[in-house]
């Protein structure tokens, strides 16, 4: 747990914080994007690789809702070529539009053809 007093005391804040107010820890902010973008991107993922170049490009108070969205970079056939790599960037933004986070990573994502996808494989994926 971060004990920062930035996290977790008011009256702190009120006193010593450009913010005026406790804001939220970025790690939580990270897992929330990463979390909306599961659904999109690596529902399926064999493996989250790597995480890389995040940034918390501002502050996070509590009571904000956090919206993200991903953009594709790039995409690469894996050394098995039933599966690839995905390298993404999710941004994380409050309800006034204020980017609050960045963050690239690589996702292993199995093609199509792998033997774990397809009708009945898949959760939520109907029988046909």
């Amino acid at each position: 747990m971060n004990q920062s007093p930035l996290h977790s005391d008011r009256n702190y804040n009120e006193k010593h914080s450009p913010h005026g107010e406790p804001i939220v820890n970025g790690i939580l902010v990270m897992a929330i994007a990463v979390g909306q973008s599961v659904i999109d991107i690596s529902g399926n993922a064999i493996a989250n690789l790597e995480y890389e170049k995040v940034t918390h490009d501002g502050p996070t108070f509590a009571g904000d809702t956090i919206y993200s969205e991903s953009t594709i970079l790039e995409t690469r056939e894996a050394s098995k070529g039933d599966r690839g790599v995905v390298y993404l960037e999710t941004r994380a933004m409050n309800q006034r539009g204020e980017k609050v986070l960045t963050l690239r990573r690589r996702v292993l994502i199995p093609k199509r053809d792998h033997e774990t996808m397809g009708v009945g494989k898949v959760p939520g994926r109907p029988e046909s």
